[in-house]
């Protein structure tokens, strides 16, 4: 009698009504919790619209948001597909992570707005809940792949665009999600090529997707769409000529009668493991299983190892001379012999060199974003060039290791000494790692 009474009062809207059926029985709400699957009141409010009965209820039984009905959709699937776009925003204040809930086929409401190309709130859903662009259907399916099979050429460059503005757009994504591939192994240039959509290859080529990723069939992108016997034929041709004009090394490829195949999972297990896999492992494996706090910690220890490097330089042992004699060459200037302070710096130098730059493949490995390394290469070099200035300034006097006498001839050399060895320490890390990962699969 409760939850019958409960029902007409959410389909109505009536939020008073709502509190008398709890009154009536107190363990009304409690009922939808025995059902596996159940059109809870929460449900019929925001299938009807009904915002303030539908935020009433959230506050008072918060689980009913996430439970599926009998139509394996949950509340804020039934409101869009309802069009009541006010009622999803508000159930949205109170939990952003809604737009996440997998319903019929694994489809979340941002998969729903991504098919449906309702544009306003893709771009609020992105805001508010930026990861939901990982999920995907049981079919391994991609928003990005959903919007490509439902020629939805907008969403699909809101989505793309997206990825390039947020930390998301890297390698990590380019692989996850700009080259995901679904069950049948299609990656979203696949699907975009099956359906001739010249505008949405010519955006995923943009970003610098793998043309050469291949289906179940072991088919390119350019493979299936030569194969496509459907569509228009001017769109046919446009797409074709732009996989081809993209795919450089296809002459390449055909000339030396080489064919695109995925190596099994298990043959890659039954290889041997060459030379640089094994550096790669014994390099990497130990860092690659680090945790957050290991890492961090690791981080903290190289930065106190820089200052203290920059502190012995700034201070060096035995100090510097003293005296207010402005005739006198070497007040300001170390106190050691020209030999000691030479293999002094050279020592502090060759360790600074080190220290940054197994920071910046911290950085690198940490991060996973080449940018953010490079950021930090460039204050790396920065302190490198205030280090060199330092030594400069406190030199012994007639120091007969100054191979130039303007510092700014010689700083250049060693900046680039040091970004050299950065550059090379982190394209090591980034080639050890593929090969650590390639290992690993």
């Amino acid at each position: 009698m409760a939850m019958e009474r409960l029902r007409r009062a959410a389909e109505a809207g009536d939020i008073d009504e709502l509190y008398n059926s709890i009154g009536e029985d107190a363990d009304v709400l409690r009922l939808y919790d025995d059902a596996e699957f159940a059109d809870t009141p929460l449900h019929v409010a925001a299938e009807r619209g009904h915002a303030d009965f539908a935020i009433a209820i959230m506050y008072l039984k918060p689980s009913f948001a996430r439970k599926l009905n009998q139509g394996v959709f949950s509340p804020i699937h039934l409101a869009l597909q309802q069009g009541h776009t006010s009622t999803v925003l508000r159930l949205l204040d109170v939990d952003k992570d809604l737009v996440r809930v997998k319903g019929k086929q694994g489809y979340t409401a941002f998969h729903y707005v991504v098919e449906n190309e309702n544009l306003e709130l893709l771009a609020q859903f992105l805001k508010d809940c930026p990861a939901c662009i990982e999920d995907v259907t049981i079919q391994k399916k991609t928003a990005l792949h959903i919007a490509a099979e439902n020629h939805r050429f907008e969403a699909l460059e809101i989505l793309v665009r997206w990825l390039e503005r947020t930390h998301l757009y890297g390698k990590v994504s380019r692989k996850h999600l700009l080259n995901a591939k679904d069950t049948d192994g299609n990656t979203v240039l696949h699907i975009a090529a099956s359906h001739n959509q010249p505008e949405m290859i010519r955006l995923l080529l943009d970003c610098k997707v793998d043309t050469k990723a291949v289906n179940s069939e072991n088919l390119t992108a350019l493979n299936v769409l030569k194969r496509q016997r459907d569509g228009v034929i001017e769109d046919k041709e446009i797409c074709l000529k732009i996989l081809r004009d993209t795919d450089g090394s296809a002459g390449l490829s055909a000339l030396f009668n080489l064919k695109a195949k995925a190596e099994p999972v298990h043959e890659k297990f039954r290889s041997r493991i060459i030379f640089p896999e094994k550096v790669a492992i014994r390099a990497l494996g130990p860092i690659m299983n680090m945790s957050v706090e290991s890492m961090n910690a690791l981080l903290v220890a190289l930065a106190l190892i820089m200052t203290a490097i920059y502190e012995s330089l700034l201070s060096p042992p035995g100090g510097v001379w003293q005296g207010n004699d402005p005739n006198d060459t070497r007040v300001g200037n170390s106190v050691m012999d020209v030999n000691t302070f030479s293999n002094f710096f050279w020592s502090l130098f060759v360790l600074a060199i080190f220290t940054l730059s197994l920071t910046i493949a911290i950085l690198q490995l940490a991060t996973g974003s080449s940018a953010i390394a490079i950021l930090a290469e460039v204050l790396a070099v920065l302190v490198t060039r205030s280090f060199y200035y330092a030594w400069w300034t406190i030199r012994p006097a007639h120091d007969i290791y100054v191979y130039s006498k303007d510092p700014d001839e010689a700083v250049l050399a060693i900046v680039l000494i040091t970004l050299a060895c950065m550059e090379a320490s982190r394209w090591f890390l980034i080639i050890s790692k593929r090969l650590y990962l390639n290992h690993r699969m």
